[in-house]
């Protein structure tokens, strides 16, 4: 990455990376301020850069380095880090421009969705392999390095052109204009499109003497160059794009290419596309090609024919098809999805029910899209946008995306919004909302598409039974004496093993009659006064006294009772843990960093849960629908998804990480002061399993949290509990074992 020092030097479509907020992707640039847009599906966040702001925390990232594409060219660049290794190496070194550790290629790939976490390990094992074959690579045991930069200046275009991107990046910058024209030259020459690509950036025209090459490589299928000509306002590849385009009822796929054109240019230039597209289509049989392109603009395909309307009086005459479309999309009474005031819990069902229904209807028939414009009548019927050629798996994200976001009510309209912060956090941003429809919904969720269901048809059978499971578990008779089979395992973690650290999980469970009490604390480790394995070694002290001395009137005990005792042992061992916090170090807190713990604790009567949360140890719950996570993280992060929910948003610090539920709490003034835990009650039915862990779990074992899910679902599989806590906490290990590992397993008796 380079320093970004003069905002003048970007172009649209520039990539930028921020040290908290990620990738960006240059939307318009102006000689004193910039707009750049996240990168990433469904992400929305802009932010407005200025010479005054520029430096920070913002870089610049290598053009076709790793980075820029995975901002720009994420579906190409997946496949290159599973198939070449080394390559991929190659371009992270070259972003970073310098040595590489292990961990820093674990946080970078697994970070950026390219290799997943469970997976790295043997990754990296076959990497290493490669790499001792290398010449321009050297690995000493420690660090990943390049053996030689590139030349800064090579001595002709040709050189240039086998230069890594980086270096690339600096000869283009200090090169004059005929020198540029010379690489455009060798580039074209030698039908290189990343040296084409980047040789043209900054030209506002297609250059003459290579008009024809490039039109003839764009027509070609490339959707880059058909995407920087476009770019230019090049007539033949407009015009190359329109036939496509209405070749569409005989060629989906010739309006799929189209369409690929477009979703590689930044959003503002994008829309110009768009219209001017729209524009050239003026035949009454263009009707289908109009909506294709006009389901893509940001207000729905109304908004822009209204436009080309404005701008052609005589327009109604001339598209007769168009305008009675036109008249048949203004619907008073349907309202967009994405309008709806929050949706109720109760009604999550209904809505998604109606949503997936349509999409099976339009998946079974050949179409594609419609979802993010999609309408929703009085009588619930759904009314889709208009089909775009996109793809049904990526549809299922969008409704998924889009009912969640019904579910939350308000979202953020600016910083970053990943799809998985959406699956961890919903647990306590809609806390009623069906389990069932949350284990489906988040497997829909997935940014691995290959874990979403199949189609419309698929995700509707799934929510249909998911539904039947749902309307069971709420009228289904109490089993007060309902039993249970509990195991547990916990690992100190293969990484930290290696260090000669301690294990600063604890955990505790018991059982009286049909009454179950299980416990899991993972101690934080940056304390400097006392420490984790302490303060969670405390929180399951408490919880253990606290329950020998009050289970025998928690048998009978009213609901309320149930979670009047979590509450309570939390806040005694809030106590506990600041008075020995107090005792170490002699008196005040001062500059000290407290011990703490986080903690989860579930309380089962019969198959009634009861359940009490701190921190980022999760609980899960595996049914016949799949798995549904019953708590969200307390951390910062949680704090700004609930404040944009209430329309207050507290500022977002780094990835927003850091616990603020925790055990061990002191206030401002030095004084001892408990954390509010989440609460939540479930109902279990026969066979299903609740799965207690601490983060060690969740960090390492899947990569995702819909992978994590599906993993919960596969050890609830195994017949014996034990062997399933063996097997979350070998895949943990498996992953990296970089945290401490602790699982408790319960399931309840089908009998």
């Amino acid at each position: 990455m380079l320093q970004l020092t003069d905002l003048t030097l970007l172009t649209p479509g520039d990539v930028l990376h921020h040290s908290d907020a990620g990738l960006a992707v240059v939307d318009t640039a102006e000689p004193d301020r910039l707009e750049a847009v996240m990168a990433g599906p469904g992400e929305r966040a802009t932010w407005d850069l200025t010479p005054e702001s520029q430096r920070d925390g913002w870089s610049w990232c290598v053009p076709w380095g790793l980075l820029w594409r995975r901002a720009r060219d994420a579906d190409g660049l997946r496949p290159l880090a599973g198939d070449d290794p080394l390559e991929t190496l190659r371009l992270l070194l070259g972003d970073l421009e310098g040595p590489l550790t292990m961990d820093g290629a674990r946080a970078a790939l697994v970070g950026h969705q390219l290799v997943r976490r469970s997976r790295f390990p043997a990754w990296w094992t076959s990497a290493l392999a490669q790499v001792a074959k290398a010449t321009d690579l050297a690995w000493d045991g420690q660090h990943l390095s390049l053996r030689a930069l590139d030349p800064s200046m090579p001595g002709d275009p040709e050189t240039w052109l086998a230069l890594r991107p980086s270096a690339r990046f600096r000869v283009w910058l200090t090169a004059s204009a005929d020198a540029r024209g010379a690489l455009l030259d060798a580039a074209v020459a030698q039908d290189d499109r990343a040296g084409i690509l980047l040789a043209l950036r900054g030209s506002e025209a297609t250059p003459t003497r290579h008009a024809d090459a490039l039109r003839a490589r764009a027509q070609a299928g490339d959707p880059w160059l058909t995407a920087a000509l476009i770019e230019r306002g090049d007539a033949p590849a407009l015009t190359a794009a329109r036939r496509a385009l209405r070749a569409a009822p005989d060629r989906p796929d010739a309006a799929a290419v189209v369409h690929g054109v477009l979703d590689r240019l930044p959003p503002t230039l994008r829309l110009r596309a768009l219209l001017t597209l729209m524009e050239g289509l003026d035949r009454p049989s263009d009707l289908g090609a109009l909506r294709s392109l006009g389901a893509r603009l940001p207000e729905g395909p109304d908004s822009g024919l209204d436009a080309i309307e404005a701008g052609l009086p005589d327009a109604r005459a001339l598209w007769p098809s168009v305008a009675a479309w036109l008249d048949a999309r203004h619907h008073p009474n349907a309202v967009l999805v994405a309008d709806l005031p929050p949706v109720p819990p109760g009604d999550l069902f209904g809505l998604t029910l109606a949503l997936a229904e349509a999409l099976a209807e339009r998946h079974i028939n050949g179409g594609a899209g419609g979802v993010p414009t999609a309408r929703r009548h009085p009588d619930g019927s759904i009314l889709l946008g208009d089909p775009d050629g996109g793809d049904h798996r990526r549809d299922l994200f969008d409704l998924a995306r889009l009912v969640v976001e019904c579910a939350i009510g308000r979202m953020p309209q600016s910083g970053p919004v990943r799809a998985d912060d959406l699956v961890v956090q919903l647990a306590q941003l809609v806390p009623d909302a069906p389990l069932e429809w949350v284990a489906v919904i988040s497997r829909a969720l997935s940014q691995e598409p290959g874990l979403r269901p199949r189609n419309g048809l698929d995700l509707w059978e799934q929510l249909a039974c998911a539904q039947a499971s749902a309307s069971v578990r709420a009228r289904a008779p109490l089993r007060a004496r309902a039993g249970l089979d509990v195991a547990h395992d916990s690992h100190i973690g293969a990484l930290k093993s290696r260090s000669g650290q301690t294990n600063q999980d604890a955990l505790y469970w018991d059982r009286d009659g049909a009454l179950t009490l299980l416990v899991v604390a993972d101690g934080i480790s940056i304390s400097n006064a006392g420490s984790g394995d302490l303060a969670s070694g405390l929180l399951v002290q408490v919880f253990a006294e606290r329950w020998a001395e009050h289970r025998a009137r928690l048998a009978d005990a009213p609901p309320d009772a149930l979670r009047a005792f979590l509450v309570d042992a939390l806040a005694a061992a809030n106590a506990a843990i600041c008075a020995r916090t107090l005792q170490l170090i002699g008196g005040a807190v001062g500059r000290h960093i407290p011990m703490g713990t986080t903690a989860v604790a579930a309380l089962i009567r019969g198959d009634d849960v009861h359940l009490a949360s701190l921190g980022d140890s999760r609980a899960y719950l595996v049914g016949a629908a799949g798995a549904a996570l019953l708590t969200g993280d307390q951390n910062l992060r949680g704090e700004w998804f609930k404040g944009w929910q209430k329309g207050n948003a507290p500022e977002l610090i780094n990835e927003g990480h850091a616990l603020v539920g925790y055990c061990g709490h002191f206030n401002e003034d030095g004084r001892e002061e408990p954390v509010t835990p989440a609460t939540r009650r479930a109902r279990m039915l026969p066979g299903e399993v609740l799965v207690l862990c601490s983060d060690g779990v969740t960090d390492y074992a899947a990569a995702s949290p819909a992978e994590c899910a599906i993993l919960m679902e596969e050890a609830a599989r195994v017949p014996d509990v034990g062997a399933a806590c063996r097997l979350l906490v070998d895949r943990a290990n498996a992953g990296g074992g970089g945290d401490n590992i602790t699982v408790v397993i319960a399931r309840q008796h089908q009998g």
